[in-house]
């Protein structure tokens, strides 16, 4: 309810007078509900897209509210009546939005008085202006405002990513720098010359870790991650880990341990997503565990619906811990924590956020329990589907030839060694046209796989797949094509598959990796 005027009664000639001498609408309406108008002025039925006084009455069927938006019109109804009771004499004054008769939606100002007049009673009279224009100004203002602002701090960002990344890879390319330099200087001294080498070997793990993790993080922005589940033995996955691990926390004099419980060793999995989760966290472990202390890595199992296999990870370490604050953005990708910048810690804060990249595409879930100087508890928790194999004694068939198809001599010789040291026969081709014409030239069943580049001049790998694929004879759609390349991205992986090739590693490979992958498809 509306408290009554205290002042004189006028007359609404007065009124209209008062109105029409300022500039801009006017409206007068009762207070009383309906709220009916009085009496307008031209500029306001121009304001609304009316022609006249009849079809601004028309168009908001005589009353108040008809002015209003009506998402607006409770608010502003509520704003007028507390600021009429506040006992304040000043001409109470409201903004809302507003629809024209077009349809086209506009802003009001809106300063109004109730008064006491002869013929109707309280009435409000209302001086209204269109502030369309000057609210778009505005708002456009604000958006530049907070668009500098982004722009800022997308800066100050970059600035502070450039900054880390800089020093986080300069430290094990120093490394491996330096360790080279002494491996020629001791070349004939057996024992150094193994330290020396690999001491080269853990720092280019943790430099390509590094790499791994930025081209992940950027993979997973632009589209979904992609799930290549194989059938693997994972008492065997975690026994890789703690090979690469081991000797990694022992360097620091850290102890650690891998204890596993599995009764499901045997499962479906994607090897790739698996590793380069818990290379995340492992490597965080460690990275931030201090020379003294310890890391463990527990496995337990418990089957769930449809032949799933609940595995659960517990990384347990000594560490330097987080805070309660920082465990919030743990996972937000370059966030570190200021204790790890000034522990003098390589990492450029994105391995926890690719890890759980990784783990939500699995539908799997991380945990994190951690304090500050007493170190930090990781629990991860995937589900892998059950897979049932009988073990096969891996042996080479007889007349095994893989053909390598890649440009560079360095990498041809590299696998050509892996290849023949196991066993295999290889021919190698320096581009993808070489490729297809070595398999369009031979018999069909001479090569047993094919090792397929990427990036290669005359031809690329997707180029010469699709061109083997057509070949018109029998083996062309069973001759197993593995990329074997240095594009890693997702996009790299999907094209790979879409040209016709069976499976995609990256470079550089584990020998023991790509010799598993070879024996599946040739065995």
């Amino acid at each position: 309810m509306v408290k009554a005027s205290k002042e004189a009664k006028v007359s609404l000639e007065q009124l209209k007078a008062v109105g029409n001498a300022m500039p801009g609408g006017f409206v007068m309406y009762t207070a009383a509900a309906p709220e009916s108008i009085i009496y307008i002025n031209k500029e306001l039925a121009e304001i609304y897209g009316c022609d006249d006084e009849a079809d601004f009455l028309e168009f908001t069927k005589g009353v108040f509210p008809g002015l209003v938006h009506p998402d607006d019109i409770m608010e502003i109804e509520r704003d007028i009546v507390n600021q009429i009771n506040s006992d304040n004499n000043d001409f109470d004054h409201v903004q809302y939005r507003a629809l024209k008769k077009s349809g086209e939606e506009i802003f009001i100002d809106d300063y109004g008085r109730l008064l006491n007049t002869e013929e109707y009673g309280d009435v409000y009279f209302v001086f209204i202006q269109d502030i369309t224009a000057m609210k778009k100004l505005q708002d456009e203002n604000i958006r530049m405002q907070l668009q500098l602002e982004q722009e800022r701090q997308l800066e100050t960002v970059r600035e502070e990513f450039l900054f880390h990344i800089s020093h986080d890879i300069r430290t094990p390319m120093n490394a491996i720098s330096g360790y080279t330099s002494l491996a020629l200087n001791h070349i004939d001294d057996e024992e150094s010359l193994r330290e020396n080498l690999e001491k080269i070997k853990q720092s280019s793990n943790q430099m390509l870790l590094m790499v791994d993790n930025l081209l992940d993080i950027n993979e997973m922005k632009k589209t979904e991650v992609v799930i290549d589940a194989k059938p693997r033995n994972l008492s065997k996955d975690i026994d890789a880990l703690a090979e690469l691990f081991v000797p990694l926390a022992k360097a620091k004099n850290i102890s650690m341990r891998f204890d596993s419980t599995l009764n499901y060793p045997k499962l479906w999995l994607d090897l790739r997503l698996f590793q380069r989760i818990f290379h995340c966290i492992l490597d965080n472990a460690i990275k931030f565990t201090e020379a003294g202390g310890n890391v463990k890595l527990y496995v337990t199992q418990t089957p769930a619906k449809d032949d799933m296999i609940n595995t659960t990870f517990v990384i347990e370490d000594t560490g330097i811990g987080m805070s309660p604050e920082f465990i919030k953005k743990a996972c937000t990708p370059f966030e570190r924590e200021l204790t790890s910048t000034l522990s003098g810690q390589e990492g450029v804060g994105i391995g926890l956020s690719v890890a759980k990249g990784f783990i939500d595409a699995l539908n799997g879930v991380i945990d994190i329990k951690s304090s500050k100087g007493e170190g930090t508890t990781v629990t991860i928790t995937l589900p892998f589907k059950q897979f049932i194999w009988k073990e096969k004694k891996k042996a080479i068939p007889k007349d095994c030839r893989i053909l390598i198809v890649e440009d560079i001599e360095l990498n041809r010789v590299i696998a050509q060694t892996v290849l023949e040291d196991e066993g295999f026969l290889t021919e190698y081709a320096e581009n993808g046209k070489e490729g297809y014409e070595a398999v369009l030239n031979n018999e069909p069943g001479y090569y047993s796989l094919v090792l397929m580049d990427i990036q290669m001049p005359v031809m690329d790998g997707y180029e010469s797949t699709r061109a083997i694929r057509g070949i018109d004879r029998d083996d062309a759609a069973t001759l197993p094509i593995v990329a074997l390349s240095a594009n890693v991205g997702e996009d790299a992986i999907k094209e790979s598959l879409a040209s016709g090739m069976n499976q995609h590693i990256a470079k550089p490979f584990k020998p023991d990796q790509l010799i598993d992958i070879i024996m599946s498809y040739v065995e």
